[in-house]
């Protein structure tokens, strides 16, 4: 829900869902975003940028003749890109980024 929040602040209806988590996470402290969606799954820095990416996963469960299974995915991947600890862009890739998480 702490994200809901961040990503409405100076949005408008037609920006997708994605663009409006990132946009609401641009100009703050990365530890904000650590502090909303915990750690980052990795860290990567390349070409002098650093990188933090977040999945947001969703595990479904399935049931049949051999027994009941999950399985695990990640719906949308996130990477927030932080300049001297601060959010300064991100972009988002996957089937479902469109969806709130």
């Amino acid at each position: 829900a702490a994200c809901i929040d961040a990503a409405s602040r100076g949005t408008t209806p037609n920006i997708p869902w994605a663009q409006r988590i990132i946009n609401g996470f641009i100009g703050e402290q990365v530890s904000e975003l650590i502090r909303q969606w915990g750690p980052p799954h990795r860290t990567f820095v390349t070409g002098g940028k650093e990188y933090h990416v977040h999945e947001i996963r969703t595990t479904a469960s399935y049931s049949g003749r051999t027994g009941a299974s999950s399985h695990s995915y990640v719906r949308c991947t996130y990477t927030f890109e932080v300049a001297r600890g601060i959010v300064v862009g991100g972009t988002a890739s996957g089937n479902n980024c469109n969806e709130n998480p």
